[in-house]
């Protein structure tokens, strides 16, 4: 733990030391097979509204309902971003009906985002292309995370330095990104805690920072055991009156155990507040989780020679 101010163990506490009930390990489900080069997936806020999956060959975005099926909605990159170069990065819904795609190509200079419209024909509709330029971005690389939250889309991009983006989201439109935080560390994940804050993945740690943290150093830093995280999220419903923190990890040892944990409170040899990693699903080549409108905890996994697989975590967590 590595808190700067003196406030900050309060405040990281309230937004992780949560006394979880303890839970065995969960069977997961498969909702889709076949998937290709999947990277990242984003849940609807309506319990209707399906999963958005995106995947790398070809590079395109499909939607997974469980009344529909799947289906291509985005058959392409836009054309304004050297469309056969480019491949996505990550996704987030910004509303039931809109959702943002985050782009990366070798010919890219800029970071690049494009906004699409879910239409009743069960296509998605270009609503626009945009390149960020220095103002919003100082580093010319691809966002490599985005996470929806109350206010703001938030994002991650570039590493040493790693910038913390963050932009408003309204009705489905999106502000200019403005730059949250230049951090001299790698930042693999971001997502806002149900408080407000901005939970981060640090290696193996997670990092709690203010929602505005101009200073870019964290209210506090919890090593959770782990040897490396590479998502992190909330679930959607309070269990049983807080939402619990949830990442995908590798666990530390002669065989790193890869899978999902929960990040519980503890007490370290000091008798300090401290975190540690609760294993809920083991399995290997998990990318990103994402928890549904009704609390359902959904994964993405990746398979043999590129192809991966949408799971759903059976028990309730």
């Amino acid at each position: 733990m590595n808190p700067a101010p003196s406030r900050c163990v309060p405040l990281a506490a309230a937004a992780l030391l949560i006394l979880a009930t303890p839970l065995l390990a969960a069977e997961t489900r498969v909702l889709l097979d076949g998937l290709r080069a999947p990277v990242a997936l984003a849940a609807s806020p309506n319990p209707a509204g399906g999963v958005l999956i995106a995947e790398r060959d070809p590079a395109a975005v499909k939607l997974w309902s469980a009344t529909g099926g799947d289906r291509v909605v985005v058959p392409a990159p836009p054309d304004e971003l050297a469309a056969g170069e480019s491949t996505p990065m990550a996704v987030a819904y910004l509303s039931e009906q809109a959702f943002v795609v985050a782009w990366s190509s070798v010919e890219l200079q800029r970071p690049a985002v494009a906004l699409y419209a879910l239409q009743s024909t069960g296509a998605a509709k270009l609503s626009s292309v945009r390149r960020l330029d220095e103002e919003e971005a100082a580093v010319a690389a691809p966002m490599r995370s985005l996470s929806r939250g109350a206010r703001f889309l938030y994002a991650v991009a570039g590493e040493n330095p790693t910038l913390m983006l963050k932009a408003r989201h309204n009705s489905g439109l999106l502000s200019r990104f403005r730059t949250a935080a230049e951090l001299s560390g790698a930042i693999n994940a971001l997502c806002e805690s149900p408080q407000g804050y901005l939970t981060a993945a640090s290696g193996g740690a997670v990092e709690f920072f203010e929602s505005d943290p101009t200073a870019g150093q964290p209210l506090a830093r919890y090593e959770t055991g782990l040897e490396r995280i590479w998502a992190v999220t909330y679930g959607s419903q309070p269990r049983p009156y807080a939402r619990l923190l949830y990442v995908i990890g590798s666990a530390q040892g002669e065989e790193p155990a890869e899978g999902l944990y929960r990040i519980d409170a503890a007490v370290d040899a000091s008798g300090r507040p401290a975190a540690k990693a609760t294993p809920i699903v083991q399995a290997p080549g998990l990318l990103a989780v994402a928890f549904g409108a009704e609390g359902e905890a959904l994964l993405l996994q990746a398979g043999e020679s590129g192809g991966g697989r949408l799971l759903r975590v059976v028990q309730e967590l």
